[in-house]
């Protein structure tokens, strides 16, 4: 690219094969596969004494909200999540600390968890990002 071709296509054979190959349904396919491990992997990290983050988070809302975060700072999600977990009991602290032990309220509590997550997200355009996917789902 120069400046002469600056918002011109131009052909690039390397790129015009990648091209070709990510658009395949079989990559596709392996990609949602690759999304699937990931969003199990970053919900099965360990926050607290007894539970995962998937004892906290069940919406699909979260689960797109901590598998976001694992595409963009995957090292990170356990420990800003536990930032966010106790932010969210150091502002509702009549909260049981055990999620199961939610009841009727788990929807309520997990909303307001989520809330506190999106500030404790170190990463590239987390508030933008958490709005955005909050907006679509």
């Amino acid at each position: 690219c120069t400046k002469e071709t600056y918002g011109h296509v131009i052909y690039n054979k390397p790129l015009a094969a990648l091209l070709k190959v990510i658009q395949l349904p079989e990559y596709l396919g392996l990609q949602v596969l690759d999304f699937i491990d990931r969003l199990h992997r970053a919900e099965d990290e360990v926050v607290s004494a007894k539970a995962k983050i998937k004892d906290f988070v069940k919406s699909k809302f979260g689960r797109a909200v901590v598998l976001d975060h694992s595409v963009n700072r995957p090292t990170w999600v356990g420990t800003e999540f536990k930032k966010a977990i106790d932010n969210f009991y150091t502002h509702h602290p009549e909260v049981n600390r055990d999620p199961a032990l939610w009841g009727s309220d788990f929807i309520k509590n997990e909303r307001n968890l989520l809330e506190e997550y999106k500030s404790t997200r170190e990463m590239t355009d987390s508030v933008v990002r958490f709005n955005s996917l909050k907006a679509k789902l």
